[in-house]
């Protein structure tokens, strides 16, 4: 090999290896990322939506009740595979990890329960006699969204009420919303003591129609034995049956 032969050899080799350096590399796409743009992977709560789209990925790291977070409104958990069905997951709440309910919608697709079916079973009835004549307001809500309400009764049958005073309607999801608030609340250290009084108020709640399925009922003699841990439950009726008559608010059931 002559020098100028050896010469154009070692430009050409030079000039290759500027071409390789200078080459642009596409970066791997990022699981969070389409099209170029930050996917969304939030989920609104209680609402209607992708409820697989929960965040899982690297960025949540490890998640835990209490532990600090960063990133206010943050979502973290799942993922809600079954809109079907309750789905608990993390939110990022004045930097800290707390634990949020992601409700049921009602459910038509193939192969999924109607959420109206599977939760038909399930009924709440407050009810508040007392006094010489032993009678007293009452309100019952099913979860297929039938709520009854007693004016005045002597007492009311869970698994066979009788006629109402008055019979609304609300949301599948409404009624869903209700007994979410009631398995959410603390009920292990109710009726806190109180005072004998002639008001024999009661909750009761059965969940379900299954064999399994067993009725809970909580008593009290004044409406301050069930605070604080049942005020989120008693709200809902003010909550949701706006307007309506004054025994359509527990609240107000033995409330001295």
């Amino acid at each position: 090999m002559n020098s100028r032969t050896l010469q154009w050899a070692t430009l050409f080799a030079v000039s290759s290896l500027l071409v390789a350096c200078s080459s642009s590399v596409t970066p791997a796409i990022d699981a969070a990322t389409v099209d170029g743009s930050v996917a969304d992977v939030g989920v609104d709560i209680g609402m209607p939506s992708d409820r697989s789209a929960v965040d899982v990925g690297s960025a949540c790291g490890t998640v835990s009740e209490g532990a600090t977070c960063s990133e206010e409104g943050r979502t973290c958990g799942g993922p809600c595979l079954d809109p079907c069905q309750f789905c608990n997951i993390f939110q990022c709440t004045s930097g800290r990890w707390g634990q949020l309910m992601v409700f049921p919608r009602p459910c038509t697709d193939a192969g999924a329960a109607d959420a109206a079916a599977s939760m038909a079973g399930a009924r709440m009835l407050w009810q508040g006699p007392g006094g010489f004549a032993g009678t007293g307001p009452a309100v019952m809500v099913d979860g297929d969204g039938t709520v009854r309400v007693w004016e005045t009764t002597t007492g009311v049958e869970l698994a066979s009420p009788s006629a109402p005073t008055r019979t609304l309607r609300v949301t599948v999801a409404a009624a869903a919303d209700l007994f979410a608030r009631w398995d959410r609340a603390d009920r292990s250290a109710l009726p806190h003591p109180g005072p004998v009084t002639d008001c024999y108020g009661r909750v009761s709640y059965l969940p379900c129609m299954a064999p399994g399925c067993r009725v809970e009922t909580v008593t009290f003699g004044v409406a301050a034995q069930l605070s604080p841990e049942m005020n989120p439950v008693r709200q809902w009726f003010e909550e949701t049956l706006i307007g309506e008559m004054s025994a359509a608010y527990p609240r107000t059931y033995c409330d001295f």
